[in-house]
């Protein structure tokens, strides 16, 4: 069950008020790109849209996963505005959320999923299955997606490229998020796949 809820700037670092969709590049993903522990200049969504001298719509949202990003590309009707680029960072592929009531999104974790049918859905390999249907869903809506994600399992099992970043990277106020200078990196990297 998908619920399309409406994507409204509040919970969001952007204005989705007058975007010129055919000059924008729509991003989405979880914290990394939503920039948890980061000042909103500190983003990588904010660095790119610095080198590229185009607006940037971050879509990021903390604790969500690849559901949550297919809900936001349906909701915006994408196939229909048509931005310049759409950029979807994948999170760990055994992150989905569990939908109830009209108002309540809960972000379950495998071993705290109320069903059976959602642990089997959110157990490795059958994540990544579920995680390939979504994906699928998302090139059928936007054929030239540039799609990247942090972690090397999904990165190998999706065969998705994984952003250069390692341990050694500096990190945000929160310690676990990349920090401001990573996040530059990570804007030049995604400069060089979107012209590739």
């Amino acid at each position: 069950l998908l619920m399309l809820m409406p994507p409204t700037s509040e919970p969001y670092r952007c204005n989705l008020d007058n975007v010129d969709w055919a000059n924008s590049i729509l991003v989405l993903g979880c914290s990394h790109t939503w920039g948890f522990g980061l000042e909103p200049e500190e983003t990588y969504c904010y660095q790119l849209e610095k080198l590229l001298k185009k607006p940037v719509i971050n879509l990021g949202m903390p604790g969500t996963g690849i559901d949550y990003t297919v809900n936001n590309l349906l909701r915006l009707n994408v196939s229909v505005l048509q931005p310049f680029k759409v950029i979807v960072q994948y999170s760990d592929s055994s992150r989905f959320f569990y939908w109830h009531d009209f108002d309540k999104i809960t972000n379950y974790t495998p071993e705290t999923v109320p069903s059976d049918i959602g642990r089997y859905l959110m157990s490795k390999p059958h994540s990544q299955q579920t995680a390939q249907f979504y994906r699928q869903i998302i090139h059928a809506l936007c054929p030239d997606v540039v799609e990247f994600t942090f972690t090397i399992d999904d990165s190998i099992e999706l065969n998705i490229p994984q952003a250069p970043v390692d341990d050694r990277c500096d990190r945000a106020k929160d310690s676990t998020h990349f920090g401001p200078l990573t996040n530059i990196e990570i804007a030049k990297w995604l400069s060089r796949l979107i012209h590739n």
